[in-house]
C-alpha cells in the first residue's frame, strides 16, 4: 500500500503542468510520469468507477464494504501499476490538466498529496489558440457536437471552460479539509519565485529541500510548446529543444485587442478578480 505519491492538477490543458512536473523530478525522491504516462485522466473518467462502487457496496454479500472502501482499492491498484519497477522509496508524480471530478480525488488517494496548478485564463486561452490539440474544435455543418461555435467564439468558449474549472477548484476548496490536505499553486508565481515556490512545496510534500537539485532545474527553463517554428511541426515534450530567449509564458495575451480583452472579461472576469489577475469587471 503506498503513501506520499504526489498529483499535480492543472486547471485546464496549457496551465504548467509539464513544467512543474519536470521541476518536481530535480526532487531524488521523486519520479515524474513513470512508465511515460505523460498525463493520467483518471478523474475525468471516474464516472463508471463510481457507480461501480456505489453497486458494489449495495451488494448483499459484501455488508462491511463501504463505497469509499472499493474507490481506494482502485487508486491503489493504479498507484501500484504505475510504480512497477521503481526503486523503493521513489514517490511518484503523476499529472492530468484538468480539475473534472476534484473533489472526488481523497476517495481514490488518501494517502497521497495534491497540487493544483491554477494559470491565468487568458494567457491559456492565449496558448490554447496557438495549437491544435487545445483549441475549442471550429464549427461543421456534419458535425452537431460542433454547432455552439456559431454563436460562440472560440475565445469564449475557452473564456467559459477556464470560468468553470476555476469555480470547481473553489468548490473543493471549501470542502473539510480541501485547503488543509491540497495546495494551489499559481503558475506566475512559479515562473517569477521559482525557489520560494518550490521550497514552499517541497515542505507540503514533505521533502528535505536540501536534497533538491536547484542546478539542474535553473537548466530547465520554461517550455513553451505552442511555440512552433514552422507551420506543421511537430510539438516536443522532451525539455531537449532550446527554448527561445525571449519567451516569456506570463502575460502573452497582451498582445491581445482591446475587443478580445474585453470578450474574456465579459464572461470570466470575476474569477480572474478571485484569483488576483484582474480587478471584477475592468480588463487590465
Amino acid at each position: 500500500m503506498r503513501s506520499g505519491d504526489v498529483f499535480v492538477h492543472g486547471v485546464l490543458p496549457r496551465s504548467g503542468t509539464n513544467y512543474l512536473a519536470r521541476a518536481l523530478q530535480c526532487h531524488p525522491d521523486l519520479c515524474a510520469s513513470p512508465r511515460s504516462v505523460w498525463e493520467f485522466p483518471h478523474l475525468s473518467n471516474s464516472d463508471p468507477l463510481v457507480t461501480y462502487a456505489r453497486s458494489m457496496a449495495r451488494a448483499p454479500n459484501l455488508p462491511e464494504l463501504e463505497e469509499d472502501d472499493v474507490l481506494e482499492l482502485v487508486g491503489d491498484a493504479w498507484l501500484e501499476w504505475a510504480s512497477a519497477g521503481l526503486p523503493a522509496g521513489r514517490r511518484l508524480v503523476l499529472k492530468e490538466p484538468s480539475v473534472r471530478n476534484l473533489n472526488r480525488f481523497f476517495r481514490f488517494f488518501p494517502r497521497s498529496f495534491l497540487v493544483v496548478l491554477m494559470r491565468d485564463g487568458r494567457d491559456i486561452a492565449c496558448s490554447s489558440l496557438r495549437t491544435s490539440f487545445a483549441a475549442p474544435p471550429r464549427f461543421r455543418l456534419l458535425h452537431p457536437g460542433t454547432y455552439r461555435r456559431a454563436f460562440r467564439s472560440p475565445l469564449e468558449e475557452l473564456a467559459r471552460r477556464w470560468r468553470e474549472a476555476s469555480r470547481s477548484v473553489r468548490a473543493f476548496l471549501d470542502t473539510p479539509g480541501g485547503r488543509e490536505r491540497a495546495r494551489v499553486v499559481r503558475f506566475e508565481d512559479l515562473v517569477r519565485e521559482p525557489e520560494s515556490q518550490l521550497r514552499g512545496m517541497l515542505e507540503f510534500l514533505e521533502l528535505p529541500p536540501e536534497d533538491f537539485a536547484w542546478e539542474s532545474f535553473q537548466a530547465l527553463g520554461v517550455r513553451g510548446s505552442s511555440f512552433v517554428g514552422e507551420p506543421g511541426q511537430k510539438l516536443d515534450w522532451s525539455g531537449r529543444q532550446p527554448t527561445p530567449e525571449d519567451f516569456d509564458p506570463v502575460g502573452r495575451w497582451r498582445s491581445w485587442t482591446e475587443r478580445e480583452v474585453r470578450r474574456f472579461d465579459a464572461v470570466a472576469g470575476d474569477e480572474l478578480a478571485r484569483w488576483g489577475y484582474a480587478e471584477p469587471g475592468e480588463p487590465v
